[in-house]
């Protein structure tokens, strides 16, 4: 089983450094998702222990109906805070609400306070949207002798000068130096708080409403071009057809894996990408088997198997059993190189049930998921796959997914499966490991996901059996079972 590279031409010489050089810059930082709203607020004098008011509103700017939003926050400065209450729209691409008041008590001390927004709105296809963000608010003693204080764009404060916040007049300035503050064109005073996707408290949302609908409902699968079990011997791949963004992904779903060189004897053969003399030869520097992968309760472990050039996980030399983290590359000799990744999954957690149970609305959930400390939970959750994916010699286009029980397909960085396409939404589709098969649900998406030509309805299970043509929006892609 001679794993064959997607592109033969397409050849690099394998690193002859540590492996943890230079390879580290081929997995760029995550950045924030794409999010369809617009949140801006308006600077307003805000006094010690007075009653404070913080004009805000909200646009639409992507191409689906808004029809429900939500959202608090949370700042020091705050007491007796009464929040928005969840209010429902009907925002259009393009359009806004009308002003939206935050009033609360101001605290006793003076000086430069961070807001935190926490928020959550639906569009016409009952699809949630989780989202956070911060701004800064200055609060000033109105009886001391006043200085002037310049914020650029309403973010930057400078503390360097340690400026005295209880003499302190606020002049907020736009990116072109107009001054904000004494304007009298409304729509200049209105400043833009930086939100970002949270991509865990959406899911969680999303598997929220998926329960609610799929209570009463039985999933009506279609019947895929082969039938039948996958073995614990079978090889699947799941390959985008898509030439842009050719790329192959090999599906395992043991929960033990041995990478080396003979085909007999590792499950995953690792050699450098054929064609040439030179990479022939030094492929022989990659035991026959090299190392094993195990699943151990809710990690996953590597342990050197007596190779001649060793095991590397981040430049350092195995001798012993290693848990594996997240972001740390594991190097066979030298020679081949794999960045680590794992997926968790919150949904069922004791902590998170507890959190939702009694919930009636998207909303309910979302105050209630802001108790908790997700990311600090996601690091203990139970294991829902991983994934291997070589940094060289195969120019990204080679992943090894180890699916555990499911994983997301979308065009989040944080999905196990991404597809950077305009028509896949940031989670589209999820994968699922049920009954010795791999079942394909799609996540209400605004763009669809079809097998075999027939669109799925939403949040049920359709078995793709050991052959089956997928298109998750307008990406083509390939689903097979060899033995």
């Amino acid at each position: 089983m001679l794993d064959k590279p997607t592109n033969p031409g397409a050849d690099t010489a394998p690193g002859t450094a540590a492996p943890s050089t230079g390879i580290a810059s081929l997995e760029p930082e995550p950045v924030p998702e794409k999010l369809d709203i617009l949140l801006e607020y308006r600077h307003e004098v805000l006094n010690c222990a007075e009653h404070g008011c913080i004009p805000m509103r909200l646009t639409n700017t992507g191409d689906r109906i808004i029809t429900q939003i939500h959202f608090k926050a949370r700042c020091d400065a705050f007491s007796q805070y009464a929040p928005p209450k969840p209010f429902r729209a009907n925002l259009a691409k393009g359009s806004s609400t009308r002003w939206i008041s935050m009033d609360f008590s101001i605290c006793q001390v003076p000086g430069p306070y961070l807001v935190t927004i926490e928020g959550a709105f639906v569009d016409e296809h009952n699809n949630p949207q989780a989202f956070r963000g911060v701004f800064k608010i200055i609060v000033r003693n109105p009886r001391s002798p006043r200085a002037k204080l310049t914020i650029q764009e309403g973010h930057g404060i400078d503390l360097s000068n340690n400026i005295d916040f209880e003499a302190v007049d606020v002049i907020i300035k736009d990116a072109s130096g107009i001054d904000l503050s004494m304007s009298t064109n409304v729509e200049k005073g209105w400043l833009a708080i930086r939100l970002e996707a949270d991509f865990e408290k959406t899911r969680l949302l999303r598997e929220w409403i998926s329960r609610k609908k799929t209570a009463r409902r039985q999933a009506r699968k279609p019947s895929p071009s082969i039938s039948g079990p996958i073995g614990p011997n079978c090889r699947t791949i799941l390959k985008v057809n898509d030439p842009a963004r050719d790329k192959s992904i090999m599906i395992w779903t043991r929960r033990e894996c041995c990478l080396g060189r003979s085909p007999t004897e590792a499950d995953i053969v690792c050699i450098l990408m054929p064609g040439n003399k030179e990479n022939n030869l030094k492929s022989q520097g990659i035991s026959r088997k090299h190392c094993c992968l195990t699943v151990i309760g809710h990690s996953v472990s590597i342990i050197d198997s007596g190779s001649t050039c060793g095991t590397f996980v981040d430049n350092h030399r195995l001798d012993a059993l290693h848990v594996l983290t997240n972001g740390e590359v594991v190097s066979l000799g030298n020679l081949l190189s794999f960045q680590y990744q794992d997926f968790r999954r919150l949904s069922g957690t004791r902590e998170v049930n507890a959190a939702l149970d009694g919930c009636r609305s998207v909303f309910d959930c979302t105050n209630a998921l802001s108790t908790l400390n997700l990311d600090h939970l996601k690091q203990h959750a139970p294991l829902e796959c991983f994934r291997l994916r070589r940094v060289n010699n195969y120019r990204d286009r080679l992943e090894y997914l180890f699916l555990q029980t499911s994983a997301t397909i979308g065009a989040s960085s944080q999905c196990a499966v991404r597809l950077e396409d305009r028509s896949v939404a940031e989670q589209h589709a999820r994968l699922v490991v049920a009954d010795r098969e791999i079942h394909l649900i799609d996540l209400n998406s605004p763009s669809g996901t079809r097998i075999n030509g027939k669109r799925l309805d939403p949040y049920l299970a359709y078995p793709l059996g050991r052959m089956a043509a997928i298109y998750v929006g307008d990406v083509p892609m390939t689903f097979n079972v060899y033995d």
